[in-house]
């Protein structure tokens, strides 16, 4: 909890950064009537907070051009879940280093759970490679057990098939909001 000192302290901290958010914003707004947009989509959770920020700053007109001029800004309820599979070209090591470069520890469970695919597919592959699919693994690119599970030809097939179901369900998304 804060006391009153403390609150006073983050109170200041905000009202110091707040120009960087602010500014981000006036970029936003000026790249999109720049460009001639309609609409200016944020992703959910940093989004939210821009988007609230974006709806203040348009309705204090800084740019004298009337509220209607402005795009309209939309939330696309996004999340790493729900796009990375999607956002896969294959499943080769290389490109699942995009995932590994940001999480270097990670489980099958966990793994699993970044592509929004279910650990059913990955059980029995682990369990012929002696690995426990909540075992954290430092480096999983390099865990000869990790890869052979990845690797294996079921395994494959059920991935493949869940990154195209994922790529279909995200455009659908994008494209009933309009985005596409």
């Amino acid at each position: 909890a804060y006391g009153e000192e403390g609150l006073s302290d983050l109170k200041a901290e905000g009202v110091r950064l707040a120009p960087i958010a602010a500014s981000f914003v006036m970029h936003i707004i000026e790249e999109a009537l720049r460009f001639g947009v309609d609409k200016v989509y944020f992703f959910t959770r940093e989004g939210q907070f821009l988007k609230e920020l974006y709806e203040h700053i348009v309705n204090l007109d800084p740019y004298n051009l009337g509220l209607d001029t402005y795009p309209a800004p939309r939330l696309l309820e996004v999340s790493r879940v729900a796009t990375f599979a999607a956002s896969l070209h294959s499943l080769e090591k290389q490109e699942l280093m995009r995932l590994w470069n940001q999480y270097s520890k990670q489980s099958l469970r966990a793994f699993c759970k970044s592509l929004n695919f279910d650990t059913v597919a990955v059980k029995t592959a682990a369990q012929r490679q002696g690995l426990d699919i909540d075992e954290v693994i430092d480096m999983p690119w390099d865990d000869t057990r990790f890869c052979a599970v990845l690797e294996d030809p079921g395994v494959q097939k059920a991935l493949q098939i869940h990154v195209e179901t994922q790529k279909r369900n995200l455009t659908a998304y994008l494209d009933q909001e309009g985005f596409l």
